[in-house]
């Protein structure tokens, strides 16, 4: 019994520590999101979002640079949408289709924007932006 103990402390000891990626200076965030508008068909009623991605860093991306913002409604994915590697103090737009019951109460639909570093891998950054629709 001991020697199994042993054994299992010497094993988890050895094991290499993975350690998370710290973020490049040049890793952009997520700026803004807001509805740009609405349209109301009777039944169902579609918001635009709009949202700006941004290098606030003195240092380009790199070219081979994958990255998405991944977008959920109320916690389940809806849509992904490529950004391309960004230049310093460059920025992105993106736009988003919602829709929701024309009769759904202000504020009810919590909508969450991450930004997904796909490949080199990714880093620790927490980058997701909030809003309620």
């Amino acid at each position: 019994m001991l020697r199994v103990g042993f054994f299992a402390a010497l094993l988890i000891a050895q094991s290499p520590l993975v350690m998370a990626q710290a973020c490049p200076d040049s890793t952009p965030v997520i700026q803004s999101a807001t509805v740009g508008g609405a349209q109301d068909n009777g039944n169902t009623k579609t918001y635009i979002v709009q949202g700006t991605v941004v290098n606030r860093s003195s240092h380009k991306q790199a070219g081979n640079v994958l990255q998405s913002i991944e977008v959920l409604q109320d916690g389940q994915k809806i849509n992904e949408i490529g950004i391309p590697p960004l230049g310093p103090g460059r920025s992105y737009e993106f736009h988003q289709s919602v829709v929701r019951s024309s009769i759904a109460g202000k504020g009810t639909t919590h909508l969450s924007f991450q930004l997904r570093e796909h490949s080199p891998q990714s880093c620790t950054q927490e980058n997701v932006y909030h809003l309620r629709v």
